[in-house]
């Protein structure tokens, strides 16, 4: 009878084995939770499975999160589990926040060496992969070197691309990133939690989140959270649709400010640019830039206004045509400028153009047209400049 009971439950031991070396990633644990009653008992079979390294890689790894999951979390099981982070699975990476977190210090230092020469090899996806789970252990170093400005963007892209996919409950990770001092790596993390398709992404997680990401639209200096921070409020429609309630004047620490017109205004630093075209260096001294191009609602308005000096021969789009967030479009030169005007007005400033008293013949529209010229030194609003709009590209 004793034979028969061991015989019985060397079978249930082998078969629960079975089950958690072929499981799909998220059936991995519930049976974690399942085998723990039995963990004196079967912590040696998955002792002697793991150093079977000729084993199934995912087999071997979910055997290895059972041994972190039951305390062994020696420097074998890490480094082994860290090296699989690359290949992993999508669906597999709650598993490796949940194993990782039973050895918090040599995770990090395993996760740090991993992504210098995931660096070196220029390995972005595996990179942004060990970003992600470093920030899940509270470590933000991976993050904040790939988001720091570079020439390109390829890092943080790619920081934003992968995290789409690769993640757990991302409002866990708001309080990480809060305290991180690169407020590009927070404008990257509002992107990317922004960009998590609705279904993956519960509402109570979108709450939790958007209770930061409203404090980071309002109080931040720089440009860039500001906007991030905007896109994805707006699209969880947590947000009013312009901020025109959100009115603040420039000044010299802000980036950015918002006209009484709801604008969102971007200053951009002094630079150059080299035109080839007339080989040639152009000097550009700072300025701001609107974050968007005109909408639809904000041109309607100017043509609406009683005592706007207009055209009068814009036609309005039908509202089934377009969304009245859209670019306006089907607007000429003269209409650009007097659009400016118009709006240094609204703003008590300076209007930057002035009729000259001469007429010119419109182009585009074959017609005869006040010819206008640039007042030097007014302070309102005007179209940029070819070299303006090639920096802010920049």
């Amino acid at each position: 009878m004793l034979n028969e009971i061991r015989a019985a439950n060397k079978r249930r031991t082998a078969a629960m084995l079975d089950s958690l070396r072929t499981s799909a990633p998220a059936g991995v644990p519930l049976l974690l939770e399942s085998l723990k009653p039995s963990s004196d008992e079967i912590l040696p079979h998955l002792q002697s499975i793991f150093r079977n390294e000729s084993m199934n890689v995912r087999h071997r790894l979910h055997v290895a999160f059972a041994l972190m999951d039951f305390g062994l979390a020696d420097s074998n099981v890490v480094d082994f589990i860290v090296s699989q982070v690359a290949d992993a699975r999508s669906d597999e990476c709650m598993n490796f926040i949940a194993a990782l977190q039973y050895a918090h210090g040599d995770a990090i230092a395993a996760m740090d060496s991993m992504s210098r020469t995931a660096n070196s090899a220029e390995e972005w996806k595996h990179k942004a992969r060990l970003a992600m789970l470093s920030l899940y252990l509270g470590s933000p170093n991976i993050a904040e070197e790939m988001c720091t400005p570079h020439e390109d963007s390829v890092q943080r892209d790619h920081f934003i691309r992968t995290g789409i996919e690769w993640h757990g409950d991302v409002s866990v990770l708001m309080e990480v990133v809060a305290q991180s001092k690169v407020t590009s790596l927070q404008s990257a993390f509002s992107i990317l939690v922004g960009s998590i398709p609705d279904e993956d992404l519960q509402r109570g997680e979108q709450l939790r989140l958007a209770t930061v990401l409203s404090r980071w639209h309002t109080d931040s200096q720089a440009s860039g959270l500001h906007n991030a921070t905007r896109w994805t409020l707006h699209k969880w429609k947590l947000m009013p649709d312009s901020d025109r309630d959100l009115t603040i004047v420039p000044n010299e620490r802000r980036e950015w400010y918002v006209n009484h017109q709801g604008m969102t205004m971007i200053r951009m630093p002094a630079g150059r640019i080299d035109d080839s075209d007339r080989s040639i260096t152009v000097q550009l001294n700072a300025f701001h830039l609107a974050d968007s191009e005109v909408t639809v609602a904000q041109f309607e308005e100017f043509i609406d206004h009683p005592y706007a000096d207009k055209l009068g021969d814009w036609r309005k789009p039908t509202a089934s045509r377009v969304n009245k967030d859209h670019p306006v479009e089907l607007v000429s030169w003269y209409d650009a400028i007097m659009f400016c005007n118009w709006l240094s007005e609204q703003e008590n400033l300076t209007p930057c153009y002035r009729r000259n008293g001469k007429q010119e013949l419109n182009p585009s529209r074959k017609q005869k047209r006040d010819s206008w010229r640039m007042m030097v030194g007014a302070n309102g609003y005007r179209v940029p400049t070819y070299a303006e709009c090639e920096v802010a590209h920049v």
